[in-house]
């Protein structure tokens, strides 16, 4: 690796390359200090040999995407109503640059790459404010993004008993129409057209969180008439049925309940160029101890004097609300395996944050006078080799050139019926 660079006092690295150094001065990297260690040799030269070249993805309009995320009030999962307008990337990058090509170990250690996270719930919440055309709170240019930022709500990937309960009742109705019970069938069958209607109903922002607390009694009534209807149901239906409540009440009532302290909010902190968002997280305080390591964030990036546990860098693109996490070892080598057994072309976001006239976060508010000034220093002190110089992308192997256009020579008139063998001159011909 390039030795580490250390930053001054404002947070302003005092050099830079491609592997450029936190606040500490070790070199930055996706893991833990204690994880930070060489790994086996094969590894290591794999890391150091290996390359990747990434394009730009074209732009689009800030909101392409607005209104097109939607949630199924059955299963809870959040989509695109078109999912070929979601485009096609690997990495998002705050850094103004054209193409990107380097070694694995060279991208793992660039601070302004990172590894898109998409916050479901959030991206949900942000388009139904959009379509209803409700008011932002403040009036500043990210009003309604930081009041979709400040609406409770869990963000980690799980489902937190957010589905709607239709989804057990559905087996449970067939297993009582196996046993013939009609006593025990038809409010069951009652209870299933509720439960569809008010999935449907409560399918919003402001309800859905709701869905199980409304529904709780008429379910808690199915399972005690089933119980009541032991003898005629049968013993081997009536414990199928049973587990089919266990299922409901437990994957989704006890998981809604113990969700809860994963439920939090977002502070903006901080707004940066191209719609990136420095925020501390309020709230959902277990989310490191139980979903792992998220990374840190340089500080002339974010223009914190340290990143936080709390520490989240939220990017929105095209519309879509993404945490952007520093990469991991294991996301670089899954881009790399899916380029080379795909053999596609690997894109990145770009959100052009940060560029030579603004390098770090101290040069954001300049004037720009000053920051044609700190473009002059900043190339002058940039390494020749570093990712951070612009380069342009090569042509691919697939696209169609264009094919020389070759000069017609003039061709000298003959006599007809006359060719002479030996002589140069090219005759012409009716064939």
């Amino acid at each position: 690796r390039p030795p580490s660079h250390g930053e001054g006092a404002a947070g302003v690295p005092t050099a830079w390359s491609g592997n450029s150094a936190g606040a500490d001065g070790q070199a930055l990297d996706a893991e833990p200090p204690e994880a930070t260690k060489d790994d086996d040799l094969p590894k290591g030269l794999f890391m150091r040999h290996a390359r990747l070249g990434l394009e730009r993805l074209p732009p689009r309009d800030s909101t392409a995407l607005m209104g097109e995320a939607v949630r199924s009030a059955i299963t809870g999962e959040i989509s695109l109503a078109s999912t070929r307008m979601w485009p096609d990337f690997q990495l998002v990058d705050i850094w103004k640059r054209d193409y990107i090509e380097a070694t694995l170990i060279d991208l793992l250690h660039d601070e302004y790459l990172f590894a898109p996270i998409v916050l479901r719930y959030r991206t949900w919440l942000y388009h139904a404010r959009y379509t209803q055309k409700q008011v932002a709170s403040t009036a500043s240019d990210y009003g309604m993004v930081n009041d979709v930022l400040s609406t409770p709500c869990v963000d980690v990937p799980i489902g937190a008993g957010r589905w709607s309960p239709i989804m057990c009742y559905a087996p449970l109705t067939l297993v009582l129409c196996l046993t013939g019970d009609l006593v025990a069938l038809l409010p069951v069958v009652v209870v299933f057209g509720i439960l569809h209607f008010l999935s449907k109903m409560f399918n919003s922002p402001s309800l859905y969180k709701y869905l199980r607390l409304v529904t709780l009694i008429p379910r808690l009534g199915c399972a005690a008439l089933v119980a009541l209807r032991m003898e005629t149901v049968g013993m081997l239906f009536t414990v199928v049925a049973f587990a089919i409540f266990l299922v409901d009440f437990i994957k989704g009532d006890l998981s809604v309940l113990l969700s809860y302290r994963l439920s939090c909010t977002y502070e903006v902190v901080s707004a940066l160029p191209g719609r990136v968002f420095v925020c501390k997280r309020n709230g959902g305080s277990p989310v490191e101890e139980s979903f792992g390591y998220r990374g840190r964030i340089a500080s002339h990036v974010t223009g914190l004097g340290a990143w936080p546990t709390n520490g989240y860098l939220i990017a929105d693109i095209n519309g879509i609300l993404v945490e952007l996490r520093p990469l991991r070892r294991e996301d670089i080598i899954d881009i790399y395996e899916e380029n080379r057994d795909f053999s596609q072309s690997l894109k990145y976001a770009a959100l052009d944050t940060y560029s030579f006239h603004t390098p770090y976060f101290a040069a954001i508010e300049l004037s720009w006078k000053d920051k044609v000034a700190v473009a002059k220093r900043f190339e002058k002190s940039l390494p020749q080799n570093s990712l951070l110089r612009s380069r342009p992308a090569p042509e691919r192997e697939d696209a169609w050139a264009a094919a020389p256009q070759p000069s017609v020579p003039s061709l000298p008139q003959g006599r007809p019926g006359t060719l002479h063998a030996g002589t140069d001159d090219v005759v012409e011909t009716n064939f």
